[in-house]
């Protein structure tokens, strides 16, 4: 049995209620003196134990929590709504909770022939477990499962491979899809081109994935989209980034393609990201980055290099860059014009390096930089000054 306490400025009064075994309610007289004293004692130390609780643990998502028996014939479900609140039935294989973003499910897999789904769901979370038969993505999946309005869609290691490219079809709400730890090769560029609000796509950890399809023609790009803000390949093998692959996302700020097979920064590869602000290509096998590379990138200001096996930044220039983290790569000598490209360079952090020499006008073009990290390198002796006025 369920016991919830509300307490009633209103007339001086306290509501005791209890559902859902009998979801009926005794209204208490504000005088104690005519109640029996144990009973009375009974309820003021309940009463003190629910509203302490209520005020350290309580949170609001959890207003509300439907669970169903996880067997496709069962029609069980166990509530903890208040009896006022109208919730619809939980789909087997699902948790289903209310916060103040929206009705939310997490599904163990995903079956709309034996699930139920109703059209009031804002979010859905299928964590599924490699080996699991992949759900088909067919053309208007969603939108045929009554899930036309979610605002954010996450599958994850349900093993998808393959999706149809008109599977979000319908889906005008749709603003963050994740589809990480899956094993999908290839998407049709035009997969999310009529999701208008899209601004979040992860494909992180899916092994493989292709930004070309090999079945179109040459140079055609990897997905196109007019609303996306971020994209997350991370960890996905990538070994090059073909020409124009990334030209119909020009409204990109944020690019992670960290983790994975990189060898080198060619000068047409990120050419098409005029809006991109942060790049993460970190822990890849870069070892070599073209002069042109960011060339027509101005709003680049953030830029992280780490654990590549770079071994200078001479020659590169990004005019507007304020952080960049060259980190744990195999830089050996800061020369005078290494940093020539970033004047406008905050934070530098080149720790876990092999630097040795510094020259003592290395620092010279970084007029605005405040925070330097040399830590963990092998200096044989620091220049005799640097000059940098705003250093920290």
């Amino acid at each position: 049995m369920y016991i919830s306490f509300y307490r009633k400025l209103l007339n001086k009064r306290i509501i005791f209620s209890t559902y859902p075994a009998t979801r009926t309610s005794r209204l208490l007289p504000a005088s104690p003196r005519k109640m029996d004293l144990k009973l009375c004692w009974l309820l003021g130390s309940l009463l003190a134990i629910t509203l302490c609780g209520a005020t350290t643990s309580h949170k609001p998502e959890e207003d509300i929590h439907i669970e169903s028996n996880s067997t496709p014939s069962s029609k069980h479900f166990t509530t903890t709504t208040t009896p006022s609140s109208q919730s619809p039935g939980c789909p087997t294989g699902c948790r289903c909770s209310v916060s103040f973003t929206g009705p939310k499910l997490v599904c163990d897999f995903l079956d709309p022939e034996i699930q139920e789904f109703g059209t009031t769901a804002r979010h859905l979370v299928v964590n599924g477990k490699r080996g699991d038969h992949a759900p088909k993505l067919a053309y208007k999946y969603f939108f045929k499962a009554g899930l036309a309005n979610l605002v954010t869609l996450t599958i994850r290691n349900a093993s998808l491979s393959k999706i149809d490219r008109g599977a979000f079809e319908g889906m005008d709400h749709l603003e963050e899809l994740d589809l990480s730890d899956n094993e999908i090769v290839t998407l049709h560029p035009n997969t999310i081109e009529n999701n208008g609000n899209l601004r979040h796509l992860i494909l992180r950890n899916n092994p493989g994935i292709q930004l070309t399809n090999p079945n179109s023609p040459r140079h055609t790009p990897f997905l196109v989209s007019g609303s996306l803000v971020q994209l997350i390949l991370a960890n996905c093998q990538i070994k090059d980034i073909p020409k124009r692959a990334f030209a119909n996302l020009g409204g990109l700020d944020y690019l992670d393609l960290s983790g994975n097979y990189l060898t080198e920064l060619k000068d047409d590869g990120l050419a098409e990201l005029i809006n991109l602000e942060t790049l993460d290509v970190s822990d890849n096998s870069i070892s070599k980055i073209s002069a042109d590379a960011f060339v027509d990138i101005d709003d680049l200001t953030t830029l992280y290099l780490r654990g590549n096996p770079i071994k200078t930044l001479e020659g590169i220039e990004i005019s507007g860059l304020e952080e960049l983290d060259a980190s744990r790569c195999d830089i050996e000598v800061l020369s005078p014009a290494v940093f020539d490209g970033f004047p406008e360079l905050v934070l530098l952090n080149l720790s876990m390096n092999k630097i040795k020499d510094i020259d003592d006008e290395a620092f010279l073009a970084l007029t605005a930089l405040r925070y330097l990290d040399l830590s963990h390198n092998s200096i044989r002796s620091p220049p005799r000054q640097i000059h940098v006025p705003k250093l920290q």
